[in-house]
């Protein structure tokens, strides 16, 4: 609470740091200096921690005339001198965070590095005329750490934790300044050395963290959900907090404890942008209380999918009737419905009469097609619908219908992942991995065979926020719909990641970016469930930014 009474306090600071800017020359004018410098930061986004971190920054130089005549500083905005003041010579920062009048509270603290010639006249008067100034970096100190990066549910099929891997390809930004290291055991860090019962199902993050220039005000929590528990832990290190996902429903005895799916839309978003299966049961938005069929009964496979537009709050399936049902898009919405009877019968197929079960579900990317997977009474009968649940016309939903009985072992196939373009389709089996597509008949391409690993999980990282919401899914992670994640476990049991960059028109894959841990306590996976990205949500404005130490 009293970090966020600062950053609020600092939202106003925003405008009188302002005023620096227009003084900061920025990389535009290289006169001053008789010869041209480029300053170069990896980062412009660093968090800290007070009284433990040491903030290294090592800019690259390069200068047209002689290095070694040039001097440098590194400034801090003071709010109380309303300037950038003098925090440290030299080229390189080392600089012990806290404990000082410089960098005294948790806070967000804005610093820049000056250069100049030490052998030209200065002008007293007007310091900028000597110097060239780099970009501004933002420096986020926090009283603890908050832990970043990819979270990791993983286990031993009877009891769970969740690990983080802090790395730059999981960092929010290119320019947020990331490590290399793999926590295993997060969670059970900051527990008592306590696990999580159950065989993991879900990790996410809920909760409102809204940036305002480089500060940040709300907070968050990461949702665990396991076949036996539903937690909601903090979210800087994953805390216990005593309560369970029942903390979302206005009636938090309407939980049953055995949540089978959980899904939330947008990385900015409240409980509104949330929707749950509890046993069977829908809970949607506000979540006064489990959704109720429109003049039927029901019983929900455990998928949902969020679109909170149009006609459409989510897209859901019933397994009683074997239809696909729907909400509102309010959040205040409990009933549930049925799609029109006159839904278009595309090869004699209807969405309110499937005869099918339901493998799969997942949007594509805003304002785009819900992919729904399905397998048919048949031994090798499985097919692909294609929706678009943005149309008003609700008997215009259903676009088409593909088969997918010839993918290559697709009795087999037990993941699916579907990307923004139409060409991005993923399936895995026990050991391999497949890119296909499906529109003008099966085409399939092998992509990697494990061997003796056998694939536990696959999916791809996405932020899609609700359309209309004014945020790119690239805003809430540079990443977003274009990392693809296959996780993998040895006879061991031992987890293993790949993490995939992949081309968003035509899917192929990049070369992975493999964390395997070393085999030792706290760096190790088990079975691998889920993952998801966990990022500070400071958004550093273009162009230099606005100043403002807080």
């Amino acid at each position: 609470m009293k970090i966020l009474i600062i950053k609020l306090v600092a939202c106003c600071l925003i405008f009188i740091s302002a005023a620096s800017c227009f003084k900061d020359k920025g990389n535009y004018d290289y006169s001053s200096l008789g010869d041209t410098v480029q300053i170069a930061l990896s980062s412009t986004v660093y968090n800290v921690v007070l009284n433990e971190s040491v903030l290294h920054i090592e800019p690259s130089i390069v200068y047209s005339g002689n290095e070694s005549d040039l001097s440098y500083e590194w400034q801090i905005w003071s709010k109380d001198e309303f300037k950038y003041i003098p925090m440290q010579q030299g080229k390189v920062l080392n600089y012990q965070v806290g404990g000082n009048a410089i960098m005294p509270t948790a806070a967000a603290y804005n610093i820049r590095l000056a250069v100049e010639n030490k052998n030209r006249a200065r002008d007293e008067k007007n310091m900028d005329a000597n110097r060239q100034y780099s970009r501004i970096i933002t420096v986020v100190a926090e009283s603890s750490r908050e832990y970043l990066g990819l979270m990791v549910l993983h286990g031993d099929g009877t009891s769970s934790d969740v690990g983080i891997i802090d790395h730059p390809l999981f960092a929010k930004t290119s320019m947020t300044f990331a490590g290399n290291e793999i926590i295993s055991n997060l969670y059970s860090s900051f527990n008592g050395g306590n696990r999580i019962r159950g065989r993991g199902i879900k990790v996410t993050r809920v909760g409102q963290r809204e940036d305002f220039g480089t500060y940040t005000v709300g907070s968050s929590n990461v949702y665990i959900i396991t076949d036996q528990v539903g937690l909601r832990t903090k979210y800087e290190n994953l805390e216990n907090t005593n309560l369970s996902y029942s903390a979302l429903m206005t009636n938090p005895s309407d939980a049953s404890g055995k949540l089978q799916a959980f899904e939330r839309m947008g990385a900015l978003t409240s409980n509104p942008g949330v929707a749950l299966i509890d046993e069977g049961r829908l809970f949607y938005g506000l979540m006064y209380g489990p959704m109720v069929g429109n003049n039927f009964s029901y019983h929900a496979a455990p998928f949902v999918q969020l679109i909170r537009k149009g006609s459409v709050g989510f897209i859901a399936f019933d397994q009683l009737s074997r239809s696909f049902i729907y909400s509102a898009p309010s959040t205040s919405s409990f009933l549930l419905n049925k799609f029109p009877s006159s839904e278009s019968t595309t090869q004699n197929f209807s969405l309110t009469d499937t005869k099918a079960d339901l493998l799969h579900l997942e949007l594509r990317t805003v304002n785009s097609s819900t992919i729904a997977v399905m397998k048919g009474a048949g031994a090798d009968e499985f097919f692909l619908l294609d929706l678009n649940l943005y149309t008003n016309e609700l008997g215009k939903v259903l676009q088409g219908k593909y088969s997918l009985s010839t993918l290559p072992e697709i009795n087999a196939i037990r993941f699916y992942a579907f990307g923004g373009g139409a060409n991005v389709n993923y399936c895995a089996s026990n050991n391999k991995l497949y890119r296909f597509s499906y529109v003008n008949g099966i085409t399939a391409n092998q992509i990697t065979d494990y061997g003796n690993e056998e694939i536990t999980m696959m999916k791809i990282v996405k932020y899609e926020n609700p359309e209309g919401s004014g945020m790119n899914p690239t805003d809430n992670y540079q990443y977003s719909n274009s990392l693809l994640i296959v996780s993998t476990k040895n006879p061991q049991g031992a987890g293993k990641i790949y993490a995939y960059r992949y081309d968003i028109n035509n899917g192929a894959l990049l070369t992975p970016t493999i964390f395997a841990g070393d085999g030792t306590v706290g760096k190790t996976f088990g079975e691998i469930y889920d993952v998801d990205i966990k990022t500070a949500a400071v958004k550093v404005s273009s162009g230099g930014g606005w100043g403002g130490g807080w």
